[in-house]
């Protein structure tokens, strides 16, 4: 399996993580939903809710009570011990009221707290299963990230050896063509005794011709391999593209 299968499937296993995480984000909602409902905790904290504020009014009263009875009483003949009395026979069945309210704004509370922490260590259940599965996601995509560098690895030797062939084959190919112009050189330069009866200012010409072809493809030879070495080389080193698909698709390798 190459390099681009590889990271295709890493990229696949990456989805597939993003894709269970909300799932499982889905179905923690749902759950959560469904528990809340079976242990009515939208209405048990309505009543806590509820509770806490019959703890503070009667609270409040209590407190305002002695006060109300004093103002109620001033003006008329009562003694202090009458207004005491008094005071006594309204405070205890507030006092009692208060009691009862509290302690049922306890047991709700604790009731309630002991449902929400039920609810969470349902729901860190189903988290713990996602985790589970994540762990099994992460494994198989950290083996092939593994399998992928050293292919990768292997795929840019290939290349770097396919370059070298090939800058190889190029410069074999000039080598020929310089020497088969230089020959041709040389023979126009240095003709038999046969072939000086037919110099002519043609002849002349393609001396010319054949020095100017030898020394365009002596610099042609020289820019290509300066080029190369400044744009190609640089280029492959950074990786993206296969330079090898690159020059096939400029049209300068044949497949």
């Amino acid at each position: 399996m190459d390099s681009r299968q590889l990271l295709a499937q890493i990229q696949d296993l990456s989805s597939q993580g993003d894709t269970l995480r909300q799932n499982y984000e889905n179905t923690a909602k749902a759950r959560e939903a469904e528990l809340r409902t079976q242990y009515g905790v939208d209405d048990r904290n309505s009543n806590l809710e509820n509770l806490r504020k019959s703890v503070y009014d009667t609270s409040k009263v209590l407190r305002n009570l002695p006060g109300n009875v004093t103002s109620r009483v001033r003006g008329r003949l009562v003694t202090q011990g009458q207004r005491d009395r008094l005071l006594a026979t309204e405070q205890s069945p507030l006092a009692a009221q208060l009691a009862d309210l509290s302690g049922s704004r306890d047991v709700e509370q604790q009731g309630l707290a002991q449902t929400q922490g039920l609810i969470k260590d349902t729901l860190g259940g189903v988290w713990d299963e996602y985790n589970r599965a994540k762990t099994g996601l992460d494994e198989r995509r950290n083996t092939l990230w593994g399998a992928y560098q050293e292919s990768n690895a292997m795929d840019r030797q290939r290349e770097a050896n396919a370059m070298q062939q090939y800058l190889a084959n190029i410069q074999a190919a000039a080598m020929e063509r310089q020497m088969a112009l230089q020959e041709q050189l040389y023979k126009l330069q240095n003709p038999t005794p046969e072939a000086t009866v037919s110099l002519n200012p043609a002849a002349a010409g393609a001396r010319a011709a054949v020095q100017n072809a030898t020394t365009g493809l002596t610099k042609t030879l020289m820019d290509a391999g300066r080029s190369i070495k400044s744009n190609v080389l640089p280029t492959w080193l950074g990786g993206g593209e296969s330079k090898l698909d690159e020059w096939r698709r400029l049209g300068l390798l044949k497949s």
